[in-house]
């Protein structure tokens, strides 16, 4: 492979998934209320969104969605965009990721956990409740790490 076409942005294509045209995007707390939090998503490709209201932002393509993740994560998917054993691990299967809930001031939100993904283990069904403030004890502390 030539310099040019090694080190040119618009020839350099990371991952193997096709993000089909119909997919839409989606935030944790949407898929944690129609799946639950135990449900494993399978990573299949990884972007930054370079056109957000509040700058670049990671977003992570599952089998049926865009995934808006938490903007702290942004390093770390620039991290594994550039290791060629992370993009190798998605392209072949094997990554996924999880969503956990937290609460801080700002009530109950969710996080996600990369989770190493085994494409030939059928997921249970995904449940279906929904956490609100009302599953926690008034005690319950802010930074719970779940």
């Amino acid at each position: 492979m030539s310099f040019a076409n090694k080190h040119n942005a618009e020839n350099v294509k990371l991952f193997t998934f096709e993000i089909p045209e119909d997919f839409e995007y989606s935030d944790l707390k949407s898929l944690a209320a129609a799946n639950g939090v135990d449900f494993v998503y399978k990573v299949n490709a990884l972007y930054i969104n370079t056109k957000g209201n509040y700058g670049d932002a990671p977003v992570i393509a599952t089998d049926n969605e865009m995934v808006n993740a938490p903007a702290h994560l942004l390093d770390v998917v620039l991290q594994i965009m550039d290791d060629g054993e992370s993009i190798s691990t998605i392209n072949n299967g094997y990554a996924g990721f999880k969503i956990y809930p937290y609460k801080n001031k700002y009530g109950l939100c969710y996080g996600l956990e990369w989770v190493d993904f085994d494409p030939t283990e059928t997921q249970k069904e995904p449940a279906k409740k929904k956490l609100i403030d009302s599953d926690f004890p008034d005690d319950f502390p802010d930074d719970f790490p779940f």
